[in-house]
């Protein structure tokens, strides 16, 4: 798990250190005991084990996310190992991925059927920044996004200011990822 965040992390994803630190509560802290073993020890069991208490505290869509999470681990670790560029020489033994035997919560996060209308998003856009809990800033940045389309919010965070080309009225948007 440690190695997967570390790619992750060297690879400059933005979710390295969430990922880390889901681990680190979900795995390391509340499940020891598998923590400890080696990576070709954990069965789907285990897994198992691991995302239960989740489903039983109602946490669905987290729970689904940690079992991606983890099956994008294991996925790494299968292919890793043959990886002559990778930073550790850590050998996982793995010869399958056993998140992969557990299903996915079905229905669990499920997408909006309903777009605001013309007059709805026309007031949400005037009266955004007088909700206590939306600063000034936020609200114009809410507004911004709204006026480029609804364009990726770490995206336009990230833009710097010789992205933005005031006379030709653009702004050029880089996914940082690579991609």
């Amino acid at each position: 798990l440690n190695d997967y965040t570390a790619s992750l992390a060297a690879r400059g994803r933005a979710s390295g250190a969430y990922v880390q630190k889901v681990f680190e509560k979900e795995v390391f802290t509340a499940a020891p005991g598998i923590a400890a073993l080696a990576a070709r020890e954990v069965g789907p069991d285990e897994i198992v084990d691991l995302l239960r208490p989740l489903s039983a505290r109602g946490a669905k869509v987290y729970r689904n996310r940690m079992r991606a999470y983890l099956h994008a681990a294991y996925a790494y670790g299968l292919r890793a190992e043959y990886d002559e560029t990778r930073q550790s020489t850590k050998r996982f033994g793995l010869t399958q991925n056993p998140v992969a035997a557990v299903p996915l919560l079905d229905a669990v996060e499920r997408v909006g059927e309903r777009a605001l209308s013309a007059a709805e998003l026309r007031q949400f856009y005037r009266h955004v920044g007088d909700v206590t809990n939306v600063g000034p800033v936020m609200a114009v940045f809410i507004q911004f996004l709204i006026a480029t389309g609804g364009q990726r919010p770490k995206q336009v965070l990230a833009a710097r200011w010789e992205d933005y080309d005031l006379e030709a009225r653009t702004l050029r948007i880089i996914d940082r990822k690579g991609r």
